[in-house]
């Protein structure tokens, strides 16, 4: 009786795991120009001869130019699928391609996409060259009687008719408090982040554009997280700074649009990373 009951359980183990199905997703680019197409194979290894194929009709920052047909192979027992998509993105930036899977397979990892522009070729001439022409020497007059009349009516008009005095512009004036008041905010999410990660990933991103704003001047409230992300170019971050800084702004797009859950270990780690990029920021001379 005893190795009855462990065959059958030694069956049972063999029919769950021959369920587990393997999704694979991967690129053929991982940098592109704005426009460029690049192409994205799936992959699903499922035991049976039926699987539910993710539709994929668009992703946040890309846009779907095609797509082939899902081409299926049974080897024994075992359904091998395949289907290649071309992508394309018009915004500059990084962006997340989202996880995807099929039913008793675990999610594939988000896959980093750069989006640049067209290098510009500084070796090229803007315009051709003229010679230098010798201007036309006016015969010499008695200028100075000229110059010592124009004086005079300008002192009398200016005599006649006051000006009103115009108020100084105003400059930008930064905000003392708010690197210490960003921090402080930061710190408390992390120490009590709240359950709903959009919630959460929505905020750290308000702390840190308020800083952006009250601190240097940027204002980047009206503008998406490419456009963001052009922006903190002008600031002489270091390249593993910015490179942190923008994953982070696309992974919170993911959370907010895309409705992508993020590990616990991610979001102290996102947090973390617009923590120390405002203080990166604040030492910037």
């Amino acid at each position: 009786m005893k190795y009855f009951f462990l065959a059958i359980s030694f069956i049972l183990l063999q029919q769950v795991l021959a369920q587990k199905a393997k999704f694979t997703a991967s690129v053929n680019k991982t940098k592109i120009l704005i426009g460029e197409p690049f192409e994205m194979s799936l992959k699903a290894f499922v035991s049976g001869t039926v699987a539910q194929w993710p539709v994929i009709d668009s992703l946040p920052h890309f846009e779907v130019l095609s797509r082939t047909k899902i081409d299926s192979q049974l080897n024994n027992s075992t359904l091998i699928l395949n289907q290649t998509i071309t992508l394309t993105s018009w915004d500059s930036g990084r962006f997340a391609v989202p996880s995807f899977s099929v039913a008793g397979s675990g999610k594939t990892t988000p896959i980093f996409i750069a989006v640049g522009y067209t290098p510009f070729d500084t070796t090229q001439e803007y315009n051709d060259v003229k010679d230098i022409l010798d201007a036309a020497k006016s015969p010499r007059r008695q200028w100075h009687w000229y110059l010592i009349g124009a004086l005079l009516l300008v002192g009398l008009f200016i005599l006649l008719f006051p000006g009103r005095k115009e108020k100084k512009q105003v400059g930008f004036v930064p905000d003392a408090n708010s690197y210490k008041t960003a921090l402080a905010k930061l710190q408390a999410l992390q120490n009590n982040p709240p359950f709903d990660a959009k919630v959460l990933f929505t905020e750290a991103i308000e702390i840190f554009r308020t800083y952006l704003s009250k601190r240097k001047g940027i204002e980047s409230f009206s503008k998406t997280t490419g456009d963001l992300a052009l922006q903190l170019q002008q600031l002489p971050l270091a390249p593993k700074t910015y490179a942190s800084l923008t994953q982070t702004l696309s992974l919170s797009d993911l959370v907010k649009f895309a409705k992508w859950q993020p590990a616990p270990q991610e979001v102290q780690t996102s947090i973390e990373t617009i923590k120390q990029s405002i203080i990166a920021i604040e030492n910037l001379k």
